[in-house]
């Protein structure tokens, strides 16, 4: 089994017994976990168009990069990295480990360990932001999705966070529902399908991603023998939850 699938098994392994048990079954998720990575809060979203972009970086033995990002989830795929802000104690994050970073903070990663580490960079902002590159030596960058521009955003502060969310085979899928913000899904592993408010219903295969607009009904099934497991990036207005169910 490929590496990047059995560090987020290994999660999924750790965090259910963390979980209280509103979180281990919500209503809505018909069988799925949710385990919540990491949030932050982002003070607005209207000064600018916004859009979810989604990196994988591999640092080689050795490798460094910096980067001043707009918002952004920063997730340890694979091996260990060091993790430091300017004028602070770097911090050695591992597999599995994940960080936000709030917008404009200029961060340093450095691979610490025997191997290539591979990180996931789930950044959300302005187009012209997104386009700033690394400063690396070397690494390796693959865009694995963007989404257009994320529509329907309010005034107000916003929560950012990416969420682990793994749904066993053969379960029943929940009810259509939207997002109160948006959301950006990459398929980690497993074999999943999109069903949409006209009844459509489409393969999203492991290495595939999901924009999912405040608007945009549908509903999430397991096509497979295996977990599902999807990456789930999301932005909803404080204080309102991220999914919603019309009655």
């Amino acid at each position: 089994m490929h590496p990047a699938v059995l560090w987020i098994l290994a999660l999924v392994a750790a965090a259910l017994p963390a979980l209280p048990a509103a979180a281990q079954q919500p209503p809505a998720a018909a069988g799925a976990v949710r385990a919540l990575l990491a949030v932050g809060k982002l003070p607005s979203l209207t000064e600018a168009p916004q859009h979810f972009l989604l990196r994988r970086i591999e640092l080689p033995d050795g490798g460094r990069m910096t980067a001043t990002a707009p918002s952004a989830v920063v997730y340890i795929a694979e091996g260990q990295v060091a993790i430091a802000a300017p004028r602070e104690r770097p911090t050695v994050h591992r597999a599995g480990e994940e960080l936000f970073v709030p917008a404009g903070t200029r961060i340093g990663f450095k691979n610490q360990g025997d191997g290539p580490a591979i990180i996931l960079h789930f950044a959300l902002g302005a187009a012209d932001d997104l386009a700033k590159p690394f400063t690396a030596d070397p690494i390796t960058v693959t865009v694995l999705g963007r989404s257009p521009e994320v529509p329907g955003l309010r005034p107000g502060p916003y929560e950012f966070g990416v969420t682990l969310v793994t749904v066993p085979p053969r379960g029943r899928p929940p009810p259509l529902h939207h997002r109160s913000g948006a959301a950006f899904y990459y398929v980690a592993a497993g074999a999943g399908q999109i069903t949409m408010e006209d009844g459509r219903s489409e393969p999203r295969p492991a290495g595939a991603v999901q924009f999912e607009p405040v608007d945009f009904m549908h509903s999430w099934a397991n096509a497979g023998d295996g977990p599902l497991l999807l990456l789930q990036a999301n932005i909803s207005p404080e204080g309102v939850p991220e999914i919603i169910f019309p009655k």
